[in-house]
């Protein structure tokens, strides 16, 4: 539903272009998602394209643009527009994904437009007229899911990013406001499909968007969509059956520093994934592999959530079976009907076996990126004591770790101790200069500045006992950015660790996850063949994030200190959401059955949290739709703080 109404409104903006041998202009970071909507071939037949270059090379120097008609430039509402400002003297069609009216008015001064007060333009126009040689064209892209695991309700926004969750949240609130009013409202209704009984936040930006979907983006929508008769009935009449859950980003920020175990996030963090489509970052994809697409792979659908440890010995047993079926065939030359079942079996069976290969292939280059170090001291590392941590971070600097896995576990230390000690902070300081370079160094103050790393004061014998009273911002070279309004990605964490783990339930113990896994999985076993969500992080780990939408429904996990639910409703009553985590709650709502849960990562979800909300979805058959700007690890993670 979605992909095709975007892809039927880039080809509404392309019909416009009446020219023949044009050439096209595409933003690279967009070359994803036109990939996964529609083939380049069609691509081209809709435009009248002869040839197809790169918003990112030097437009000045291609000779090709002087024989082309007219040039279409494809870009995001965030692209920079500077390449396209030599183009000025050619006959333009500029198409926007998203395109706000800033971004217009910026497209209008490079282009020496004629629109005047362009920021009070209506912005649902088919086409914008800038001067007699360029034209502007608003490209609406819905949400659209980019995981193998998904399906249209569970979605990523196009055009977030998790520099924006950084340094510009605002930005980011108001695509995701968007998205929340796209999914509930799909472009060929007749009145949203889901209307909000209940609304949970927490953290600033997460209480801020519940305040803009609710107050600005749904009733512009309703009034934009309805006649007042139907918004009459939608507020009056229509039952509200789904509740909506938003979480702040950093609330828990362990699942980004931890790598993820399951097989999708492993061949997102190898080579990179985005659009069902492995993007040969930052290793190149083998050959046996060609370019990777997951789009219509069954049993990528089966294998991508599941745990990597599993992958192996699921990939061997079906190509014993494979192997078996074939030698199973035996052809009788006079039985003709024997004859048809044996060659319709065989590209079935042909089918599979290329499947096969191409996951161990992925797979094997899988395991020889892998650091096995790194993932022991993940693995030991909520277990161990502070000592045994500076220890072993000792030791990964030592076997020279990469650079992102230092500031990681330099990070992961300090959450799970609430703090370094200042001597062991000023040693890594130098120790990460000198191994790694001051530019790599810059990258690691930022995430200092944003409170992710804290020094805790160790004057005297007591400290030892009262970890996290005397914590602090490790101090930093470089001063944090001028902010007005709420700020983005800071650390909320205000409680003691150990408790947040033992009350919360983040490490249990009581299953081995693994046991008896292996071989039947189905893109829908996730929930019954794992006893616990812990299988998607080291560790053992299970995302806060999960945890607080479980608490919603079912408490049973809280083993520590168990709190029953005393109201009707899905709630956080008694459960110290406010003490553990800074910001603000909302927990609001009315009496009544729910079936659909839409949940709302600000600032990004991993594929480890994409598979722990599968695995919830299973366990209480309840339907979750969940939205994020973004699929984030930790290498996204470095490039948005840097």
């Amino acid at each position: 539903m979605f992909s095709k109404a975007t892809l039927e409104g880039l080809f509404a903006a392309l019909d416009r272009v009446h020219s023949k041998h044009n050439l096209v202009v595409i933003d690279k970071t967009l070359a994803p998602l036109i990939n996964q909507l529609t083939p380049v071939s069609t691509l081209k037949s809709k435009g009248n394209i002869d040839r197809l270059v790169w918003l990112q090379q030097d437009l000045a120097t291609d000779t090709s643009i002087e024989n082309a008609t007219a040039i279409i430039v494809i870009i995001a509402d965030s692209s920079d527009i500077t390449p396209i400002i030599p183009l000025a003297k050619y006959r333009l069609h500029i198409v926007v994904a998203n395109m706000s009216l800033s971004t217009l008015a910026m497209i209008n001064d490079a282009m020496n437009g004629r629109l005047n007060d362009v920021l009070s333009l209506t912005p649902s126009a088919p086409m914008y007229s800038c001067s007699a040689k360029c034209k502007v064209y608003p490209w609406k892209v819905y949400p659209i899911a980019t995981t193998g695991t998904t399906t249209e309700d569970s979605v990523t926004v196009l055009e977030g990013s998790f520099d924006d969750y950084v340094h510009n949240p605002l930005r980011q609130l108001n695509q995701l406001s968007q998205a929340v009013v796209d999914v509930s409202f799909p472009p060929d209704a007749a009145i949203p499909r889901y209307k909000f009984r209940n609304r949970f936040a927490k953290g600033t930006h997460a209480e801020a968007l519940v305040k803009l979907i609710d107050e600005v983006s749904m009733p512009a929508e309703l009034a934009r969509r309805l006649q007042p008769t139907e918004q009459e009935f939608y507020h009056n009449h229509q039952h509200a059956d789904t509740d909506l859950v938003v979480i702040d980003r950093s609330v828990d920020w362990t699942p980004v520093w931890l790598d993820q175990v399951t097989y999708e996030g492993l061949i997102d963090e190898v080579f990179g994934v985005k659009y069902n489509q492995v993007q040969n970052e930052p290793y190149a994809v083998p050959d046996d592999v060609g370019s990777v697409s997951f789009s219509e792979d069954k049993l990528f659908d089966a294998l991508a959530s599941y745990n990597f440890s599993m992958v192996g010995p699921t990939l061997n047993k079906m190509a014993r079976d494979v192997q078996a079926q074939q030698q199973e065939m035996r052809v009788d030359s006079h039985d003709i009907s024997q004859m048809k079942r044996v060659v319709s079996s065989l590209g079935s069976l042909s089918q599979q076996q290329h499947l096969i290969k191409r996951h161990t292939t992925l797979a094997e280059s899988i395991l020889l990126h892998m650091d096995t170090e790194f993932l022991r001291f993940e693995t030991e590392l909520f277990d161990g004591e502070y000592a045994d941590h500076i220890n072993q971070l000792h030791q990964l600097l030592w076997q020279q770790v990469s650079w992102d896995r230092a500031v990681a576990a330099v990070v992961l230390i300090s959450s799970v101790n609430d703090g370094i000690r200042p001597r062991d902070w000023e040693w890594f300081r130098t120790e990460f200069i000198d191994n790694y370079g001051t530019d790599h160094f810059l990258v690691l103050e930022s995430v200092v500045s944003h409170g992710l790393v804290a020094i805790k004061e160790d004057n005297d014998f007591l400290t030892t006992f009262t970890r996290g009273k005397d914590v602090k911002p490790a101090e930093s070279v470089v001063a944090p950015s001028a902010r007005v309004g709420i700020t983005g990605a800071e650390s909320l964490a205000v409680s003691n660790y150990k408790l947040v783990d033992k009350f919360w339930n983040l490490h249990p113990n009581d299953v081995d996850d693994n046991e008896e896994v292996g071989g039947a999985m189905a893109a829908d076993s996730i929930g019954t063949d794992y006893p616990s969500p812990g299988f998607a992080l080291p560790g053992n780990t299970v995302p806060v994030a999960l945890r607080l939408v479980e608490s919603l429904y079912n408490r049973s996990f809280l083993t520590y200190k168990p709190v029953p639910n005393t109201k009707k409703r899905p709630n956080w009553h008694q459960l110290g959401v406010n003490q553990f985590w800074k910001g603000p709650v909302v927990d609001d709502g009315s009496d009544g059955e729910t079936t659909t849960t839409v949940v709302v990562m600000v600032g990004g979800i991993t594929y480890g949290e994409l598979a722990t909300f599968k695995w919830l979805e299973q366990r209480l058959h309840r339907k979750f739709v969940v939205i994020a700007p973004e699929v984030i690890n930790r290498r996204r993670a470095m490039g948005g703080f840097s």
